[in-house]
């Protein structure tokens, strides 16, 4: 269901004029970097994920060695790690 989801928003996108154009420049700009690539992907992308793909990223990148907290305003550092 995701899958298919996914490919229609891809199929709505490229009927889209400011977004094909959006794409096109990324592409010319950035190349294979990674900015250059559409965050929906392409429809031969999302057909090639599996479950095992997404278990394995989930795996590696959600670690509590990766978490980042930020916290802002009137508090120290002492306090802040007590939390």
């Amino acid at each position: 269901r995701e899958k298919k989801q996914q490919k229609m928003a891809i199929l709505r996108a490229n009927e889209s004029p400011d977004i094909v154009a959006q794409k096109a420049l990324l592409k010319a700009i950035y190349l294979n970097h990674p900015y250059g690539h559409t965050i929906l992907g392409t429809e031969e992308s999302v057909e090639k994920i599996q479950q095992t793909n997404i278990k394995n990223f989930y795996q590696q990148y959600y670690t509590a060695q990766n978490a980042i907290i930020s916290m802002s305003g009137d508090i120290d550092r002492k306090t802040a790690e007590q939390l």
